[in-house]
């Protein structure tokens, strides 16, 4: 049977209100003939789907631009499908919201569970995949995520960073393991530790993991209070210098005015940033930090990075303790003090 004969049944079972097989029968007029004007007039008005019966007007125009009456059609289609891409959005909004509300209540698997509907229903929203990445603590699961987010817009850059660091745990869970005890969140840390544990692929891969399962365990029993990287580098980074500065009173006295010794307070800023230094080199490379001084790079960062940022920090720590050291040595000497014999100077 030619087209147009499936055109004069499809035309008769319209007139009839059999549209159901009016619309299977126009289908058949446009496979075989799809430049058939009149068959996708009619399926624009029986096609189920708003978006099918928008690329039927499209098909239209397509063929006889001038159908002006198809073309207020669709306009009329397309501000539908606007109001009701919107109504959509904003549906979605609220369960977003109402998945935060969760997350402060800390009903963290309710909370996945109503992203993974959301995703399902519409899987661009960029702020639900975030989301669904921060609360998955299994690595393929973050990947995934931060894949869609590229898939969907891949100009976010802040996602390709993530994508390109979670590919590197993907191959090296413990450091996602180890990343999440040093920021505090001990319960991540322990559910992967008990994953990777379940998946050990032998004895020895097993102990080494259960101990650190067993060393958080302990850590939550005894509730002890974990301390954030940023607090460790603030410390040494106060806490050498005020020392530094301790031994230097102990040294001059409670007045240094009167022995003054400029070259030893000459030294405080450098144990100040030696003592940064040493702090920084301690954190992983995902802080903020790190990530200023040497940028992104994967795991605990570059091996001889962390080095020389060491040495440099241990160098301008030491170097003033020397030089108090020495001026320890002219001072006995100067004030006539009995000194140990071999540190005498000539």
């Amino acid at each position: 049977m030619d087209a147009t004969e499936l055109l004069q049944q499809a035309l008769e079972a319209a007139r009839d209100g059999r549209d159901f097989t009016a619309r299977d029968l126009f289908l058949d007029v446009v496979r075989l003939d799809p430049s058939n004007e009149t068959a996708w007039v009619w399926l624009s008005g029986l096609l189920e789907s708003l978006e099918d019966r928008i690329m039927a007007c499209e098909r239209v125009l397509s063929i006889n631009p001038d159908n002006h009456q198809v073309r207020a059609y669709l306009v009329r289609l397309l501000e539908e499908q606007r109001l009701a891409h919107r109504e959509k959005t904003s549906e979605l909004d609220e369960k977003v919201q109402q998945v935060r509300w969760l997350i402060e209540d800390d009903r963290r698997e309710e909370a996945l569970l109503h992203l993974q509907t959301i995703l399902r229903e519409d899987d661009s929203r960029k702020d639900a995949w975030r989301l669904f990445a921060d609360l998955s603590v299994g690595i393929d699961d973050k990947v995934r995520a931060y894949a869609a987010i590229m898939h969907h817009d891949p100009l976010d850059e802040e996602a390709r960073a993530l994508l390109k660091r979670f590919k590197y745990y993907q191959r090296n869970p413990l450091e996602l393991a180890a990343y999440y005890e040093e920021e505090g969140e001990q319960d991540k840390a322990l559910e992967l530790y008990r994953s990777l544990a379940a998946r050990a692929g032998d004895t020895s891969e097993f102990d080494r993991i259960y101990k650190d399962i067993s060393r958080i365990q302990y850590l939550q029993k005894k509730n002890i209070r974990h301390v954030r990287p940023s607090f460790n580098i603030l410390r040494l980074s106060a806490g050498l210098p005020l020392l530094y500065a301790f031994e230097i009173l102990i040294q001059e006295g409670l007045n240094p005015i009167r022995h003054p010794a400029p070259q030893l307070w000459v030294g405080i800023p450098m144990v100040v940033v030696g003592g940064f230094l040493l702090a920084v080199s301690g954190v992983r490379s995902r802080h903020v930090i790190w990530q200023r001084l040497f940028g992104e790079q994967e795991g605990r960062g570059s091996t001889a990075a962390r080095m020389l940022v060491s040495i440099a920090g241990w160098f301008l720590v030491l170097a003033p303790h020397l030089l108090l050291g020495l001026d320890s040595i002219v001072r006995l000497q100067t004030f006539e003090t009995p000194t140990i014999p071999w540190l005498r100077l000539p």
